[in-house]
């Protein structure tokens, strides 16, 4: 999942919380593209003092907060550190709480769903995983309005459903999957890279997705 999407550079006026965040971006970009453990250590340090010199009320907040979420799920894919998921359900837990009622909930439900499937991949726990297709589909339901993300939110949802089938057998839940990724294909622009990757799951809903 992209946690900085195309922002404008930070003026001598860009208060500090911002400038923090624009400054992790760039270790985790690093981090994730060579497997730097310590680029992406750092990226999740300076978005934690990005959230920390925040005001409760700063309507970018919790968005910051979801940056967090994001750089501590990569940091965990890149360690396998369970501790790393576990936090950042947390952090995705606030994000969402704190977003209810606002234009940024879908995306904060997603990524708390992505953390959550991710910890349902490493324990195997049914409750963690249905919590986690729970989550995807409030955030499908309450994205529909939106363009921006809904191809991704969609798609996520029909991965989560394909690993509960796999572990379930519900034949409902994988024409549900099928259904979500046939929808994720649909809303993907035609000039889109991931555009071919999603009409083959529309046809292969059982194999794994990414996340986002």
């Amino acid at each position: 999942m992209a946690a900085h999407n195309g922002r404008a550079a930070p003026t001598s006026s860009t208060p500090r919380p911002e400038r923090l965040d624009h400054f992790a971006t760039a270790p985790a970009i690093r981090g994730e593209g060579l497997g730097d453990h310590a680029a992406l250590a750092e990226a999740v340090t300076i978005e934690r003092e990005a959230v920390a010199c925040m005001s409760a009320g700063d309507p970018l907040r919790a968005q910051f907060v979801g940056n967090l979420a994001v750089n501590l799920n990569a940091l965990f894919h890149a360690t396998g550190d369970l501790a790393h998921v576990m936090e950042a359900i947390d952090v995705a837990r606030r994000a969402a709480e704190a977003t209810a009622g606002q234009d940024d909930h879908p995306r904060a439900l997603g990524i708390l769903a992505v953390m959550l499937h991710n910890r349902f991949r490493v324990t195997g726990e049914l409750r963690v995983s249905s919590e986690a297709v729970d989550r995807a589909r409030d955030s499908v339901g309450l994205g529909a309005v939106l363009v921006a993300g809904q191809a991704q939110r969609l798609s996520n949802l029909g991965a989560m459903l394909s690993d509960w089938f796999t572990r379930t057998g519900e034949a409902e839940v994988l024409d549900e999957a099928v259904s979500a990724h046939r929808a994720s294909a649909d809303v993907t622009a035609d000039d889109d890279p991931d555009r071919a990757l999603r009409h083959a799951r529309r046809h292969g809903a059982g194999r794994r997705g990414r996340d986002a």
